[in-house]
């Protein structure tokens, strides 16, 4: 069988999330209007001149739109923001990055009041001073998604409907190079990512195109760090890299840390577009923040088995075709130091397996 490797690379990413005052909203001092109707509708400025922006949309948002919008963070930038707007200053969608707290905010303005801020997402913000940038919103039937440099981040639910929403808004500490309000089939779009995925290191969210069939026999082993303050982490086998439309994940494996520590074990698409039963299980010690951990998945004809040297979880019977598998995607609290796909052979935990599946 082959076998593919990849070889060692560790990121540490540094930075909390952590909560702050509200921020502020500013009148745009111009309405600079976007070329073209709907379908590539783009404006480019001199450096310096990108923002404010203020456009008028000439038709409502509706599902699979989406908005790019690239730049470059100001050297000493602390915050920029994009708002989604509609009647007098009302926001259904405020995004705005806070790189003095590695956090990006989403929230709601209505009636003056400002809304419950989420904060939360699958990974810490990639934005950097001085450095270009790349966000995408999307939207979907039942939120926004957003991806930023090629890495879907978080969705927000809508609080208001899209097909509201009249002007896009953007300001803050950014050269705004282009923004485009196009419609797409899939989300993220590969096609105009421009800080592509580096699927050749470790870095997390990480994406391994296998290059055949998962099969029987099939073990994958992941190796690294558990973070000091972990949310979770996940591994997911999926039919594709997109968000949207949503792939088929024959095995879900995401490893919970807050509020509440546990294991889940699921898959997505079995009994309609949804997630299917989750199986918890208690967390291995092995898994525990701050420590060294290793995560072996064993293929089996008709089901997957997680161990270590002296553990299982659960066994996890298959509910879907491992067929559909294309894609091993591992994101969140984990720096991954070695990832790697082999065979194994039948062993005395076989009958385990079989006890557990009685």
């Amino acid at each position: 069988m082959q076998k593919s490797e990849v070889s060692l690379s560790k990121e540490v990413m540094k930075g909390s999330l952590s909560s702050s005052s509200e921020p502020q909203i500013r009148p745009s001092s111009k309405n600079r209007e976007l070329a073209g109707e709907k379908s590539i509708q783009m404006f480019k400025r001199k450096s310096g001149q990108g923002v404010p922006f203020m456009h008028q949309l000439g038709n409502p948002l509706r599902p699979k739109d989406l908005l790019v919008v690239e730049g470059v963070i100001l050297k000493y930038g602390l915050r920029f923001t994009i708002n989604l707007l509609y009647g007098f200053n009302e926001i259904a969608f405020h995004l705005n990055p806070r790189l003095d707290q590695n956090y990006i905010a989403r929230n709601t303005y209505l009636n003056g009041v400002w809304g419950d801020e989420e904060g939360f997402g699958l990974m810490k913000s990639p934005l950097l001073s001085g450095k270009g940038f790349q966000i995408m919103v999307f939207v979907s039937q039942d939120a926004y998604l957003v991806c930023v440099n090629g890495c879907h981040m978080f969705s927000f639910s809508h609080r208001v409907p899209p097909e509201k929403v009249e002007k896009i808004e953007i300001f803050g500490d950014i050269d705004l190079k282009a923004a485009s309000l196009i419609s797409s089939e899939v989300y993220p779009d590969s096609s105009i990512i421009k800080h592509k995925k580096n699927h050749e290191t470790l870095h997390l969210p990480f994406f391994y195109n296998l290059e055949e069939d998962v099969k029987p026999g099939f073990k994958i082993e992941i190796k690294g760090k558990i973070k000091l303050l972990p949310v979770s982490f996940r591994v997911n086998l999926q039919s594709s890299e997109h968000v949207f439309p949503h792939p088929l994940i024959p095995y879900h494996l995401n490893v919970r840390y807050a509020p509440e520590c546990y294991v889940v074990q699921n898959s997505w698409g079995f009994t309609g577009n949804n997630w299917d039963e989750e199986i918890r299980s208690p967390l291995p010690l092995s898994w525990s923040p701050g420590k060294d951990c290793e995560i072996d998945i064993y293929i089996y004809d008709s089901y997957i088995l997680v161990k270590g040297e002296d553990w299982s979880l659960p066994v996890f019977k298959l509910r879907l075709d491992m067929d559909s598998v294309k894609y091993i995607y591992i994101q969140g609290d984990l720096t991954m130091t070695f990832f790697k796909i082999t065979s194994f052979r039948r062993d005395e935990w076989d009958d385990i397996a079989a006890e557990q599946l009685k």
